[in-house]
């Protein structure tokens, strides 16, 4: 489905709709299939490369697509779909510093909070200034995190960089730096989503020193979770929404460029190796 077409569809529907349908296109593979490109992180003894989404999650198809904030409910359960996890606040600032694109940010006034059509407004200025280009963004939206101020009923927000963010000058918990719009915060109740949120899936797999590791056994590791996390080892990797006996269906992301070539094609891909 076009994200036009979703937007036609579910503006006047509400958010519970729309945000269920997101979840069901993850079910059947049909979000936009972002890259997975690598992140990495070093504590100058060892060294950890992580794999991302180029973008945040979206909707749509090639040449028409919405990045659609979602509560993180919703996001928790998408993410559970591929087996995935989404960020700490220190991945967040080092995607940013990693980014090659690095998007500026868009405030929307007034801020009708759950609303598609200004969901939409904002994405098509973030698609403007992207202008066609691949690979690793990051500056247009707040990541949904999770991190030790994460408590139940709660959604926790970071990000939003400045495209001049300076490398490295962000300690957490720092509130004031002028180059980062929204401060780690667990301020807001669960059911709180606006235009401004985004949604970046953190594959479990990664690297440490040339020897695969599962991220979320780092992130519980007080011996490593330096590595991913300002906050020492995690209480939770992920939001308290019931899990269920899901089996994760896989990720099957597009190579860089793929995108462009369009759903259909990497759909015929993905049968061909299941047969």
């Amino acid at each position: 489905m076009k994200a036009s077409d979703f937007v036609q569809t579910y503006a006047s529907r509400g958010p519970a709709a729309w945000e269920a349908a997101a979840l069901e296109m993850a079910k059947a593979g049909t979000l936009v299939p972002w890259p997975l490109v690598p992140v990495s992180f070093t504590d100058g003894t060892r060294t950890l490369t992580i794999f991302v989404a180029s973008d945040y999650l979206a909707v749509g198809e090639p040449g028409d697509i919405l990045r659609l904030p979602l509560t993180p409910m919703t996001a928790q359960k998408i993410a559970d779909v591929f087996g995935m996890l989404l960020p700490t606040p220190k991945m967040v600032k080092t995607i940013h510093e990693q980014a090659p694109i690095k998007l500026a940010t868009r405030g929307l006034v007034p801020n009708k909070n759950a609303d598609l059509k200004q969901y939409a407004t904002q994405n098509a200025a973030i698609e403007a200034e992207i202008a066609g280009r691949a690979g690793l963004t990051s500056g247009s939206k707040k990541d949904v995190v999770l991190g030790n101020q994460y408590k139940p009923g709660k959604v926790v927000i970071y990000g939003w960089m400045q495209p001049n963010v300076p490398a490295g000058r962000d300690p957490f918990p720092m509130m004031t730096a002028p180059w980062r719009v929204q401060p780690y915060s667990p301020v807001h109740v669960e059911t709180h989503v606006d235009y401004s949120h985004g949604i970046r899936l953190v594959s479990p797999d990664g690297d440490l020193d040339g020897v695969p590791v599962n991220v979320e056994a780092v992130l519980r590791d007080p011996a490593r979770a330096s590595l991913l996390s300002d906050e020492g080892p995690l209480k939770t990797t992920r939001y308290n929404v019931p899990k269920g006996n899901l089996t994760p269906v896989p990720y099957i992301p597009a190579a860089p460029r793929m995108v462009d070539q369009g759903l259909a094609w990497i759909q015929e891909q993905v049968l061909e190796r299941k047969n």
